[in-house]
């Protein structure tokens, strides 16, 4: 497994925990971290994903309500709300991480801690919300791309 996507394992852990938790998690984060027994590196980046993540979760939530076809994000099962929490902050967030990536992580995540049927309908989302939300130069790129195929 790429060393990314281990820290996307421990963000998701973290993120799935915090609705369910109380405040005084947060203050634990970097004890659930340091226990994972990840390189410095990764667990800086895994922590600084679940957070974010959480610290954006509402305007995830948004896009999930917006673009998820009768759904909303508070009734979509708990890990494929974090899954997609994760995703959408790393999407519109972490600018190292091209949304592509992002998408099959989650779809990967998707298929490991949710169900079949979940990770494409995280594939489906996730694919109309960075469609949503490139820039018109971004989508310029995209669709010259599509037209040399």
């Amino acid at each position: 497994m790429p060393k990314r996507s281990k820290a996307r394992v421990l963000a998701l852990q973290i993120i799935f925990q915090l609705p369910s938790q109380s405040d005084g998690f947060l203050e634990q984060v970097d004890d659930f971290v340091t226990d994972a027994h990840l390189d410095a590196g990764l667990s800086r980046y895994a922590r600084d994903l679940a957070l974010g993540a959480w610290a954006n979760r509402s305007e995830a939530d948004a896009l999930i309500d917006k673009f998820a076809r009768d759904w909303t994000a508070s009734s979509l099962p708990a890990v494929d709300s974090a899954i997609l929490r994760l995703a959408i902050y790393e999407m519109l967030h972490c600018s190292d991480v091209p949304a592509k990536v992002a998408i099959d992580e989650a779809i990967k995540l998707a298929k490991t801690y949710s169900t079949g049927r979940s990770s494409q309908f995280i594939n489906g989302l996730l694919d109309t919300i960075m469609k949503s939300t490139l820039s018109d130069s971004e989508n310029s790129v995209l669709n010259n791309q599509s037209s040399e195929q």
